[in-house]
């Protein structure tokens, strides 16, 4: 086991409880500072490098060198775009996409409601440097108002066949918006909308696993076929995992779910969740399998849960999770099996 690690086995629920066992290890926070939202892993198929944010509004780094030792790296800020604004902006909320052939790009929300990118120039041979993508919607005379990117971690992918990237926002407008940008630089913004009747706190997309959001209410909603929603009847759902493609026609996801109000907070409270969706529009269905937490009472999950598989993708694009990172009041904690 990699040093510094606290090793924690718990048992499955349900009918996984009999066959397999999950472990779950804590990495802790980064010296002074926390981790305030999720870690983006670098590379979808290692699990070796993560991403997030801390409380000090630097871009952190937790990596895994060659000896399976396990390190913190600071990253600093972005310097800002506009000499009207402060010689630094804070970061929030950040989204990778990395693959081989592709330049690395992670992607997030600046202070000032911009979207600003975190890429490596390999071919400009300059290292690590900052991009600016500005905001979904610039305000228009006489009063209509800007959409700034919200205060909402955003999701991203690589359409790899151009070189395209796909990042999703939530904007102050309440609406999906997906920002289509080329590895070297412009975009443009869309207006995807949102559920009917529904406020959107998260987005969760890839390529394969399609486009979602989770709403106020605790629904687990799907952008293709009309915007369909999923939950579960005794407790609602805070957030999840971006989706990943499991076969047969089959979408899934790793979601925390918070208490219902009416169940003791001591006994189910912040639990972690597989979704999984089959089918398509109105007639897909759900089914939820939980995994629990790594000790009763020890920490409560929050923000998202993000997923490291078991290799690179090939097509069929058919995934395996081999690790599940969840920030905590407690710390960074692993789900690896």
């Amino acid at each position: 086991m990699a040093a510094g690690l606290v090793r924690v086995v718990v048992l499955l629920c349900a009918a996984v409880a009999a066959t397999r066992a999950w472990t779950w290890h804590s990495h802790g926070d980064p010296p002074g500072a926390w981790i305030q939202t999720a870690l983006a892993p670098l590379l979808p198929y290692k699990g070796t490098r993560w991403f997030a944010p801390g409380t000090n509004g630097k871009l952190y780094e937790r990596s895994q060198d060659s000896s399976g030792t396990w390190r913190w790296v600071d990253n600093g800020k972005p310097s800002s775009s506009s000499r009207y604004e402060s010689d630094y902006n804070d970061v929030s909320d950040c989204s990778i996409v990395s693959k081989s052939g592709y330049k690395t790009r992670i992607f997030m929300r600046g202070s000032n409601g911009d979207l600003y990118e975190h890429l490596w120039e390999w071919n400009r041979r300059i290292g690590w440097t900052w991009r600016w993508h500005g905001r979904p919607l610039s305000p228009r005379p006489p009063n209509e108002p800007p959409v700034n990117v919200a205060n909402i971690k955003p999701t991203s992918f690589l359409r790899s066949r151009n070189g395209m990237s796909y990042v999703f926002v939530v904007g102050t407008d309440g609406n999906m918006w997906l920002r289509v940008t080329q590895q070297n630089g412009g975009g443009r913004w869309y207006n995807l909308r949102r559920p009917a009747g529904k406020t959107i706190k998260s987005l969760h997309a890839t390529r394969y696993g399609l486009w979602w959001a989770i709403t106020t209410d605790g629904s687990v909603c799907r952008y293709h076929g009309g915007w369909p929603c999923f939950y579960l009847n005794d407790r609602p759902v805070l957030d999840c995992s971006d989706p990943y493609y499991a076969g047969g026609g089959r979408r899934s996801m790793f979601c925390i779910t918070n208490n219902h109000d009416s169940y003791p907070r001591s006994s189910s409270f912040f639990w972690l969740y597989k979704l999984t969706v089959s089918g398509w529009g109105r007639s897909a269905t759900a089914s939820w399998v939980n995994y629990g937490k790594p000790t009763s009472g020890y920490a409560n999950f929050f923000d998202r849960p993000n997923v490291a598989f078991d290799k690179f993708e090939t097509w069929p694009v058919i995934q395996k999770p081999r690790s599940v990172f969840v920030p905590s009041t407690h710390g960074v904690f692993e789900l690896r099996f």
